[in-house]
Parts: C-alpha cells; sequence; structure tokens
C-alpha cells in the first residue's frame, strides 16, 4: 500500500513539473517570440523555429540589460 503512494506521489510531481515546464516554454518563450515576429510583420507559426529563437533571444537580452544595469538582485 506504501509503495502504491509513493508511485502516485512521483506521477503527480512528475505531472506537476511537466505543466510548468510546458507553461514556461510555451507562454514565456514561444508567445513572446510568436508576438514579437508578427508586430515586425513576420507570418510565422507560434510554435515554429522562428518564433522559439526570437523568444529566446529577447529573453537573454532581458537578463543581460538586468545583469547590465545592476536591475538583477542576485549577488554573485
Amino acid at each position: 500500500m506504501f509503495e502504491t503512494f509513493i508511485e502516485f506521489f512521483g506521477l503527480a510531481l512528475r505531472f506537476i513539473g511537466w505543466v510548468l515546464i510546458e507553461l514556461l516554454f510555451e507562454m514565456a518563450i514561444c508567445g513572446v517570440g510568436y508576438h514579437l515576429c508578427r508586430l515586425v510583420g513576420f507570418e510565422v507559426e507560434p510554435d515554429g523555429a522562428a518564433a522559439i529563437i526570437v523568444g529566446v533571444l529577447f529573453w537573454l537580452i532581458v537578463a543581460w540589460l538586468l545583469w547590465e544595469f545592476g536591475w538583477l538582485l542576485i549577488e554573485i
């Protein structure tokens, strides 16, 4: 009985992790990339390679700006 609970708990955690990663990827990377491409007039698919590349580049530039101008509150 205890092993069944452990397996169920592991499955539930794996599912929650998958949902969070999927949401992060779909919304934060693909969504931003898609809307930026559409903003400048490119016809792209929401989950296409162009949207993914533009989304990743956008977040890299945001992270660099935060790091460069000291807005990132992480002390290393």
